[in-house]
């Protein structure tokens, strides 16, 4: 379904979810072509309401069945939606779909962040790069705030399976199962630290929180002022242990080659110190050596499941592309490291 044809459905679905509303039209829709495995495109809605014509820039995010990460496809709209309630930084959900007869999938709407970048790289370059201090101080500041969040019952309930006792094991089967569905060829290297993981689990979490799954710089919205505008990117969002999150933000991967400073900001032991001062929890070195070797394991489900994508010609993604080989290797040779290094 091409970019015009997706309009002109959003068209008829908000001219049916907003009666009160005239005069509807979209325009500049432009589907995102990021690291993203969700379709997703932004666009303008124009309407005319009590006389005035107005505008929103707008975010529509589709939830396939299958995608890279098909394993949380309805979790991203209800985690962002608590978070919301939160006042946490995120976009702002405006609709939430789950007729996929509209768009060809169930999908939700979000606010439009404008006028800020993402790139883990652009941070790098100015007038981004004499922010990066305090760009990372509000990174792990958000990290911070997300662990130090008491989950409802009623947030607890929409995963029964995850306990303090049982995340660990919840997410090692998720990602054994992801690799596995993908997996071409025997990896001694993986099925060796999949045993480890097993074998020597982690201390319990010590709180259930909300995890983002993927929080690392380039899923942030950050401003030429040094502010970060929006976190993005939830859709392996669960409950879980909080280690899990700082093991896969402090990754060399997103980083490298300078392992000091995750995500080209400010050095671990600082952000260390800012996540334990906001989230009032301490960071287990035993518990953040499991998770960073789960991280590698994690990284390669992706980086395996992408590859698969690509070979079986289901995408001409750049990003894709380059997944099957660059940070898969560095997965690789991180899990190698964490293997036979000596656990605290």
């Amino acid at each position: 379904m091409g970019d015009d044809e997706i309009g002109l459905r959003l068209e008829q679905f908000f001219a049916h979810a907003r009666p009160s509303l005239t005069a509807i039209r979209i325009d500049r829709i432009k589907r995102f072509f990021g690291g993203s495995s969700k379709p997703t495109y932004r666009f303008d809605l124009h309407y005319r309401a009590q006389g005035d014509d107005l505008v929103e820039s707008l975010v529509a995010r589709l939830t396939p069945d299958a995608s890279l990460v098909d394993h949380s496809r309805d979790n991203e709209e209800a985690i962002l939606a608590h978070l919301c309630r939160r006042g946490f930084t995120v976009p702002a959900i405006a609709e939430i779909v789950t007729d996929p007869s509209i768009l060809g999938a169930p999908f939700f709407v979000m606010e439009e962040i404008a006028g800020c970048e993402a790139s883990p790289h652009a941070i790098k370059m100015e007038p981004f790069a004499s922010h990066r201090t305090v760009l990372g101080e509000q990174k792990w500041t958000l990290l911070g705030t997300l662990a130090r969040y008491e989950l409802t019952d009623e947030e607890l309930a929409e995963f029964p399976e995850t306990s303090a006792e049982t995340a660990w094991q919840v997410e090692l089967d998720k990602w054994t199962s992801a690799y596995r569905k993908h997996q071409s060829e025997p990896e001694p290297l993986v099925d060796r630290a999949l045993r480890w993981l097993r074998d020597n689990p982690p201390p319990p979490a010590r709180k259930l929180s909300f995890v983002h799954g993927d929080y690392r710089t380039g899923n942030f919205l950050y401003n030429r002022d040094g502010q970060v505008r929006g976190v993005l990117d939830w859709e392996m969002a669960h409950a879980g242990d909080p280690h899990e999150d700082i093991a896969w933000a402090i990754c060399p991967t997103w980083g490298w080659p300078d392992a000091d400073r995750p995500g080209f900001l400010i050095p671990k032991d600082e952000a260390f110190r800012i996540w334990e001062n906001v989230s009032g929890l301490r960071i287990d070195p035993q518990a953040l050596h499991w998770w960073s070797l789960f991280s590698t394991v994690k990284g390669i489900g992706l980086w395996t499941a992408c590859a698969h994508n690509v070979m079986q010609g289901g995408s001409l993604n750049a990003i894709e592309f380059a997944a099957c080989w660059f940070p898969r290797d560095l997965h690789l040779r991180l899990m190698a490291e964490l293997l036979f290094a000596k656990v605290p």
